[in-house]
């Protein structure tokens, strides 16, 4: 089953063991675009901080085209799994 992953990009870490998880039961898994260039070193939770901070990220992420780059990955899925943790003690953050 084709499987997109919709979280906060804060979740970086926890959303690669789900997608680990779900690969070895022989699913194919999509993330967010910022998350997989974090899993492939090309980013950081780092760099995300600072362009949030100095208020760039919304840049990037028009000039990504995110909104329907994450929407193309999503509608070509079979499923979309949606992973709300707590953060900022915030319950079942989304």
């Amino acid at each position: 089953m084709k499987v997109a992953i919709i979280c906060s990009i804060d979740f970086a870490g926890e959303v690669d063991q789900i997608k680990q998880l779900l690969e070895s039961k022989g699913h194919i898994l999509s993330v967010p675009y910022s998350i997989e260039k974090i899993l492939q070193g090309q980013m950081t939770l780092r760099q995300v901080a600072h362009m949030r901070k100095t208020g760039t990220f919304s840049d990037y992420a028009k000039s990504k085209d995110l909104i329907r780059w994450n929407w193309d990955r999503m509608k070509g899925s079979d499923a979309v799994l949606v992973v709300n943790l707590d953060k900022n003690g915030i319950k079942n953050y989304n």
